[in-house]
Order: C-alpha cells, then sequence, then structure tokens
C-alpha cells in the first residue's frame, strides 16, 4: 500500500467575513474512495486540510472532487465542488470557495443595530 498526501488550501473572497459561530464540512471523492470531515467551529482562514489516497486503488490522472461548505446562523452559505486530476503523488491544491445563493427556502434574517 502507498499512500499520498493531498493537501488543500481553501481560500474565501477578500470582502467576506465570517461570523463566530457556525459549522463547516469537507468532502472529497476519488474513483473507489470517499470521506471527509465535519466541524463545529467555523475554519480558520485559509482551510488547510489533507488527505490521503491509495495508489493501489486510484492511479495518477485520477479525478478528485472536492466540497467544502460553511454553515452559520445568518444566511451565510458557502458551498463550491472543486475538481482536479491527481498526479501521482503527494499534492498541493488552492481552492477558492465561491458564495452560493441562499436557498428560497431560507428566510433572510433581519438587519439588527450591533450585528
Amino acid at each position: 500500500m502507498s499512500l499520498h498526501t493531498i493537501q488543500a488550501t481553501i481560500h474565501l473572497p477578500d470582502d467576506l467575513q465570517l461570523p463566530e459561530s457556525g459549522d463547516c464540512l469537507i468532502t472529497f471523492k476519488t474513483p473507489h474512495y470517499s470521506g471527509g470531515y465535519r466541524g463545529i467551529e467555523i475554519p480558520k482562514m485559509p482551510w488547510v486540510f489533507s488527505f490521503a489516497i491509495n495508489s493501489d486503488f486510484d492511479t495518477e490522472g485520477a479525478e478528485i472532487l472536492m466540497t467544502a461548505q460553511i454553515d452559520a446562523p445568518r444566511p451565510l452559505f458557502l458551498n463550491t465542488t472543486h475538481a482536479f486530476i491527481w498526479n501521482g503523488g503527494d499534492q498541493e491544491v488552492d481552492i477558492n470557495l465561491t458564495l452560493a445563493p441562499v436557498p428560497e427556502s431560507e428566510e433572510p434574517l433581519p438587519l439588527t443595530f450591533g450585528s
């Protein structure tokens, strides 16, 4: 078994401020394996996430899909899927999160002083 490390560095849009509380989810999927991480804290930026890929199952040139999501108490939904091709060894990848539209079922919170 030969494991290789994929390190993803996840960036937010420059003008976006994260709230103090919320949770995060990151998933990854190769042709033969999927996994992920769920946290109950807003990650520090840039958000660095590492996982291992096994070359006994996945081969160089395999497509890897990563999804990162941050949910917070206010209507902030970040969600993106990023695909990249595995180079066959250890690899570093930069991912830029984008704002996803707020679902229609989600009511925007009214503005309040001090928010």
